[in-house]
């Protein structure tokens, strides 16, 4: 994959993440109340796409992203931190995913613990992507920008 690939990539992956950190605490705040049965199908997709796309999508950036980054910014402990995120991220979608088994009751403490979990995985999620923003992305952009072929004056293009 190509530097400018890899960043469109990324910028596509982070338009919808961002869409379901906003799903997230959106559920967070509705599930404070007494919730209902669409509130319970929200979690559950939610669940579904973090479990199946965003676990997914971060072993993809793993494979192919960080790769790129690594050697862009001086090697494998470039990414470390990053990759460490995705455990942790990983961990967070885990223990959403066990939690929803325990909320059948919608009992108010397994409640406020799922509400705990969307909230904290929202931040975190949160920040990995606008670290990648902020410094994977630009750096690619550097690459692509350095290794990309000249274009000759319009008046001379045929």
């Amino acid at each position: 994959m190509t530097s400018l690939a890899a960043v469109e990539t990324a910028r596509a992956e982070h338009a919808a993440l961002h869409r379901v950190i906003h799903d997230m605490e959106d559920l967070a705040y509705h599930l404070a109340g007494h919730p209902g049965p669409a509130a319970f199908r929200a979690l559950d997709l939610i669940l579904e796409v973090l479990d199946r796309h965003v676990t997914g999508y971060m072993a993809d950036e793993e494979r192919t992203l960080y790769p790129l980054i690594a050697r862009q910014l001086g090697g494998p402990a470039a990414t470390a931190t990053m990759i460490e995120d995705h455990r942790e991220i990983g961990r967070w979608v885990d223990r959403l995913v066990g939690d929803r088994r325990d909320l059948e009751e919608a009992a108010p403490p397994q409640l406020e613990r799922a509400r705990q979990g969307l909230y904290s995985l929202a931040a975190l999620l949160d920040l990995h992507v606008r670290k990648e923003e902020l410094i994977y992305l630009p750096a690619l952009r550097r690459v692509a920008s350095a290794s990309a072929p000249e274009r000759p004056p319009a008046s001379i293009t045929p």
